[in-house]
């Protein structure tokens, strides 16, 4: 299967036959790469030709961020950060501290300890903030392996759409034993989307199962 490899982070493209959709919005925003030197490395996209959907800009925190229309419609943001690689999927939520519980109980999601709650998870979204007018409140972060899952407000009224299907199908997961981890999920309540099968031509196995705002999820058997 055709894949970009970031650390220990797989970008899977599949073929289709007509164009992917890019809208309603779905629990998936975008998915960021992180740039050490964000001036530098901005001017160097834009010389290669890279159209950006939101130009460099900074936030009142100091952080600078641009999103790039990459392939398809989908959206990739490039941002301040220590390291060049994929660092984080942004995500939306109806209620984002709900879904980070979700995360945390059902795929062994880790929180920052200075950021443990207290209080019911379903909170009044806050208004719209500058620079972009953009929901950023209530917000929190949770962290799978490498990539930090970024969980805002939904922006819009009305359901958020599945993910399947959309430019940004799914985020997948790795576990040993793909079956122990399914049985235990399902054993949980969580809902399951496809059963255990084969990956391709390999020995591999996976599945899939939903999350929050009908996010998909694939569990993929780790060598």
């Amino acid at each position: 299967m055709d894949a970009v490899q970031s650390e220990n982070m797989y970008l899977l493209f599949n073929k289709v036959k007509a164009a992917p959709a890019t809208t309603p919005d779905t629990s998936i925003w975008h998915f960021g790469w992180g740039s050490p030197d964000m001036e530098v490395d901005y001017q160097k996209h834009l010389g290669a030709g890279v159209t950006f959907q939101t130009p460099l800009t900074k936030l009142p925190s100091g952080t600078l961020f641009a999103y790039m229309k990459a392939p398809d419609g989908a959206l990739v943001e490039i941002n301040s950060s220590q390291t060049r690689a994929f660092i984080h999927v942004h995500l939306y939520s109806d209620a984002p501290l709900c879904a980070a519980d979700w995360y945390q109980k059902h795929l062994g999601a880790t929180t920052r300890a200075n950021s443990q709650r207290t209080g019911p998870c379903e909170v009044p979204f806050a208004a719209p903030s500058e620079p972009l007018g953009v929901i950023r409140s209530p917000a929190t972060t949770v962290r799978i392996g490498e990539i930090n899952l970024i969980i805002y407000p939904r922006q819009h009224q009305g359901p958020l759409a599945s993910t399947r299907g959309h430019v940004v199908d799914h985020i997948a997961v790795s576990y040993r034993d793909v079956a122990a981890a399914l049985d235990r999920l399902r054993k949980s309540g969580v809902k399951v989307l496809e059963e255990l099968h084969q990956v391709g031509n390999s020995t591999a196995r996976s599945a899939k199962i939903e999350g929050p705002d009908s996010m998909a999820i694939e569990l993929v058997e780790a060598n």
